[in-house]
């Protein structure tokens, strides 16, 4: 039947479903605050860095940057399937990556933060809102952060891995 797990290999595997649950309970305790605190969608209501960066509440009702407004229910099927296949392919996409393993568990954690506010809020919370003078960045929340950080850092991953190879293969060409 096959060798009985060990602590290290059962906590090694469970780590990062860990940290997306993590993620998302950062992500709904932030977006909870604000909907008590900050019931009144479209407001700014803390300059933290004047001029800067505030604290505000928004309804984003569609993915990012507000595209494919108004479509909230299949933004969460694509949001459900987008998970679903992270966790039914997580061996292939992680190859027993520890990196790869973290930044996939972050952004499966920041997936699924905004899919619940897709099924059971009006829109996406974002309030972390960043700007200078007439400029300004669309709000975003926890869950954002994550999944933008998370895609990032594998792309970074993917050319450090792309150079390495190919200096690699000149070495041994040489």
């Amino acid at each position: 039947m096959g060798r009985p797990l060990n602590n290290h290999v059962v906590v090694r595997r469970l780590l990062p479903f860990s940290l997306s649950a993590l993620t998302v309970a950062l992500d709904q305790l932030t977006k909870a605050l604000v909907l008590h605190f900050w019931p009144e969608p479209g407001r700014i209501y803390l300059d933290v860095i004047p001029g800067c960066f505030s604290l505000a509440h928004c309804q984003n009702q569609g993915a990012a940057w507000g595209i494919f407004s108004g479509h909230l229910w299949m933004l969460g099927v694509f949001s459900a399937v987008a998970a679903a296949a992270i966790i039914l392919f997580w061996r292939w996409l992680t190859a027993g990556n520890r990196f790869c393993e973290w930044c996939y568990a972050f952004l499966l954690g920041g997936i699924v933060g905004n899919m619940i506010d897709r099924f059971w809020r009006p829109g996406v919370i974002d309030f972390l809102h960043f700007y200078y003078q007439r400029w300004a960045w669309p709000t975003f929340n926890v869950a954002d952060i994550a999944i933008t950080c998370s895609i990032l850092l594998l792309v970074l991953h993917g050319f450090v891995n792309d150079w390495r190879a190919r200096k690699a293969k000149t070495a041994e060409g040489q």
